[in-house]
């Protein structure tokens, strides 16, 4: 079975082996209605009481604000196999403005879990720069869990920060294997498949990234790379401008879109494109160099942040 479907899940994939009994049992009230008149009428009483039980059930289910009740039921009964289906329900409430209902679910989710809270050790971990750390709260997240994809993911992400891409790739592969769909994963695969020298295998999973989500920065950004190195100039632009409207874009990416738009005659977007760039902390010599170029775009001194 699917290590992540949960627990309705895979009752809907136990029932399909009822169905051979399912129909050899309609098979035998036939016959045996044919031989024994008496027995009709429970054929429509059955039918009755399965309509019964099925009914409200579709009743309930065809209405998320009503399905939303039994889910999360079913997530708290069977925790052990509905480890990684309480984002489904953290998302809904928060796509519905439950913010609260999110945020009290993400509480339950980290004490029912411990390799949530080992998870969210790392990643701060990562955050103040301090990847050892971060890979070790990931092995431990595995070891509690062993099917959490996200702890896979942000391992593999912490060995590849560390040019590792030898044991990333595994890892990055298995959490494909869980969850199949999950963009990050397949951005870090790229990332992983160009570090060991496989740059057609990095542009089909990068390619795969942006189809499912064509606004993510670091995919467009690598493909863009990419795009200039095979000299494709088209593409390296268009790829680059998505790139470098996203908020997560780098000072030196917003820049480089400025010198396009630039090249291209849209002077007054070029020079709202360097203004963004030195806001967000654009290093020399290009710092100096804007600034020499248009010395009324230096920003307030508290302006800057970090890319």
């Amino acid at each position: 079975l699917d290590p992540k479907l949960g627990m309705p899940r895979d009752w809907d994939v136990f029932a399909f082996a009822g169905i051979p009994w399912a129909v050899g049992l309609a098979w035998f009230w036939a016959h045996a209605v044919s031989e024994r008149p008496a027995l009709r009428p429970f054929g429509p009483l059955a039918a009755g009481l399965g309509l019964l039980v099925l009914v409200p059930r579709l009743l309930v289910l065809g209405d998320p604000h009503l399905a939303v009740h039994p889910f999360a039921a079913y997530l708290h009964l069977d925790q052990k196999k509905s480890r990684n289906s309480r984002l489904l329900l953290v998302n809904y409430y928060e796509e519905n403005g439950r913010q609260d209902l999110a945020d009290a679910e993400v509480d339950r989710w980290n004490q029912d879990y411990p390799e949530r809270r080992f998870l969210v050790a790392g990643i701060e971990a990562r955050n103040r720069g301090d990847i050892d750390e971060s890979i070790r709260w990931n092995r431990l997240a595995l070891a509690e869990n062993p099917q959490y994809f996200d702890a896979y993911n942000n391992l593999a992400d912490g060995l590849l920060l560390q040019s590792r891409p030898q044991e990333a790739e595994p890892l990055l592969r298995i959490a494909l294997a869980i969850n199949p769909g999950e963009v990050d994963v397949i951005a870090n695969l790229g990332t992983a498949l160009y570090m060991l020298g496989d740059p057609a295998g990095a542009k089909r999973e990068w390619s795969r990234a942006r189809a499912l989500r064509p606004d993510g920065y670091y995919v467009n950004r690598n493909l863009a790379r990419m795009a200039q190195g095979e000299g494709d100039r088209d593409t390296y632009e268009m790829l680059l401008g998505e790139a470098a409207v996203s908020p997560q874009a780098h000072a030196d990416i917003v820049a480089e879109w400025g010198d396009i738009l630039s090249g291209r005659g849209f002077d007054e977007q070029a020079r709202q494109a360097y203004a963004e760039a030195l806001r967000r902390g654009l290093a020399e010599p290009r710092r100096g160099e804007l600034l020499a170029r248009f010395p009324d775009l230096a920003p307030p001194p508290d302006s800057t942040q970090a890319p």
